[in-house]
């Protein structure tokens, strides 16, 4: 056993895939966080994301 088992962690991640397989994996259910439709403005062409990592990077974007 690993010392990062043992100290309880889990690279694979199994609880929390066990906890949110039956939530709503969003409109691409592989991305690194939840994308879903724009539910505030009703944009089809705009999309919202549950990740302050994705507002970071776009804000880098933006500003470059």
């Amino acid at each position: 056993m690993s010392l990062y088992s043992k100290r309880g962690v889990s690279a694979q991640k199994e609880e929390v895939h066990q906890a949110t397989k039956m939530l709503d994996k969003g409109l691409y259910p592989k991305a690194f966080c939840k994308i879903y439709p724009d539910v505030l403005c009703g944009n089809d062409k705009w999309v919202n994301d549950a990740c302050g990592w994705c507002r970071y990077k776009s804000i880098l974007a933006y500003l470059y």
